[in-house]
């Protein structure tokens, strides 16, 4: 999106967006008046208690005096559809993906206490789990490690098998249906 000669970088979805802007202390202005002239026209308004400033490599002066200039709060992390933004790469993963094992850990350890087939467990976790990740993978591409990985197949593994001794090697598991995957 331009504006004055400035380009803007967004993210949208639905009526949700989220606007890339360098230096905001000169750019912020004119994206909210654009903004507000827009929403004249198409009928929409900003929601200032819902709308919130994420702000990376400013002092807590140019945080401030952006906040005054913008009309909007700085805060130090935004959920945008699902997924934490930080101004901090480190917690970037601990808001997302440790944060998600937890939740994965939490709801097989409920469902190991249904009456689930070894089938009903394999399509729990194929049709429930595996989304929640691939969703991660695909929105936040960062390096997690081999240890990941590895919390992640226990904990699944865990609940196929029940906390019992594997009866299938977990390669034969994985291998394709028509070698009996």
């Amino acid at each position: 999106m331009k504006i004055k000669g400035e380009e803007f970088k967004l993210q949208a979805f639905a009526d949700d967006m989220v606007f890339f802007i360098e230096d905001p202390l000169e750019t912020g202005e004119y994206l909210m008046k654009e903004l507000g002239e827009y929403g004249e026209v198409a009928g929409l308004k900003i929601n200032k208690q819902k709308t919130k400033l994420l702000s990376k490599n400013l002092t807590k002066l140019q945080q401030i005096e952006l906040e005054k200039k913008i009309g909007l709060e700085s805060v130090k992390k935004i959920k945008y559809l699902g997924i934490w933004l930080t101004t901090q790469i480190k917690s970037i993963k601990k808001d997302n993906y440790d944060t998600l094992t937890q939740q994965i850990k939490k709801d097989l350890d409920l469902w190991a206490k249904l009456q689930l087939s070894f089938l009903g467990r394999i399509a729990a976790v194929k049709m429930s789990i595996l989304p929640k990740l691939l969703y991660l993978f695909q929105t936040i591409p960062i390096k997690l490690g081999k240890m990941f990985f590895e919390e992640i197949n226990k904990i699944i593994k865990k609940f196929i098998w029940l906390n019992k001794k594997p009866r299938i090697k977990l390669l034969a598991l994985k291998d394709v249906k028509s070698r009996g995957g």
